[in-house]
């Protein structure tokens, strides 16, 4: 239910490793270069002092940046860096592990739900075999019109992924269709969680 979140949640989310990045040495720290990845959702960057153990989670960049400026650590301090390319979209992550590997990461109260209706809103249903239902099908509404009936076809979509299992209440939670050009619709779901201030999940679909 939406009104109390007590269960601990896994996010789900996917990310490879990008091995052909820059790390070039600037006057204000390491400026890290790559290519766009058209399957990237967004990027993270992991960095740890050379000959440490402990990958430290820089930050998370939208998918159209392809590069950026680490300003933190000292110049004179020889750094490792790992860049990874997000896959689903802006899910949370996890702290890297030893080996710069990256799990889960465990939520719980107001961010467990915040998650949950993200994955629900951006995935399709089939996506995750231990969660076959889980899902908006956004995707079905690819080549469309923009009418009033895509939107409200959206919106019921978006609404039955949110609800299906009794995760969200029907009575907490409202979808709004907005369109914003010929070609694309943006889909605000906002969830009343009784607890700090509501939820909402906002989900571009392009027609």
């Amino acid at each position: 239910m939406a009104g109390n979140y007590s269960e601990t949640d896994i996010s789900f989310f996917g990310q490879e490793m990008i091995r052909d990045f820059e790390v070039i040495p600037h006057e204000k720290g390491f400026f890290l270069q790559w290519e766009k990845s058209e399957e990237a959702g967004g990027y993270s960057i992991y960095r740890k002092p050379m000959g440490t153990e402990g990958w430290e989670l820089v930050v998370t960049l939208e998918d159209g940046i392809t590069s950026y400026l680490d300003s933190k650590p000292p110049i004179d301090l020889p750094y490792d860096y790992r860049l990874y390319r997000i896959l689903e979209g802006d899910f949370m992550l996890g702290e890297a592990d030893n080996a710069g590997g990256v799990d889960f990461k465990m939520t719980t109260g107001h961010e467990s739900g915040a998650q949950d209706a993200t994955n629900r809103l951006r995935t399709q249903k089939g996506d995750w075999r231990s969660h076959p239902n889980l899902g908006a099908n956004l995707e079905l509404l690819e080549g469309e019109s923009n009418t009033r009936e895509t939107g409200e076809r959206g919106v019921e979509q978006i609404k039955d992924a949110l609800t299906y299992d009794s995760r969200f209440s029907d009575s907490d939670v409202t979808v709004r269709a907005v369109p914003t050009s010929i070609e694309q619709i943006d889909f605000y779901a906002i969830i009343d969680s009784d607890n700090r201030e509501p939820i909402v999940v906002k989900d571009t679909l392009n027609l």
